[in-house]
């Protein structure tokens, strides 16, 4: 079952499209706002972007392509999604065991289309998610 829609974000979304095309998408971008307005379902939806076979074009994403269909189900191997999880109850975690925290974390988001409660203010991106990261992005 793939994730919601993005819905909104119309004048972000085309700039962000006009930096892919032009070449001047920065390597890293901190997306910030109030709660629930889909921050993440907007990270998301860049990463589809940039994955799509149909290039940067106006229909991109166009969510029927391999890359798409993949990326909205969680699923392409070139698209992480990392989010804050609650502190593991180990003092330290394996990164087998975060790596398996946030394989089931994405089977209950994907579960519910993406959608889930607000965080309760607690969890965060700890130390071994990092450490995961940085394995996987080598």
């Amino acid at each position: 079952m793939p994730i919601a829609p993005l819905y909104g974000h119309d004048p972000l979304r085309a700039r962000l499209r006009g930096a892919a095309r032009r070449g001047t998408l920065p390597s890293s971008l901190l997306i910030h706002g109030p709660r629930g307005i889909g921050k993440q379902r907007l990270a998301l939806w860049l990463g589809q972007l940039l994955l799509c076979e149909s290039g940067l074009s106006d229909a991109a994403p166009c969510g029927t392509c391999r890359s798409c269909r993949y990326a909205t189900e969680l699923g392409h191997p070139d698209l992480q999604w990392y989010f804050p999880r609650p502190r593991s109850k180990d003092t330290e975690p394996t990164l087998e065991e975060v790596k398996d925290d946030f394989i089931d974390a994405l089977r209950e988001r994907l579960e519910t289309n993406g959608i889930y409660a607000p965080p309760s203010g607690l969890e965060g991106i700890f130390i071994r998610t990092v450490h995961l990261v940085v394995q996987q992005a080598g």
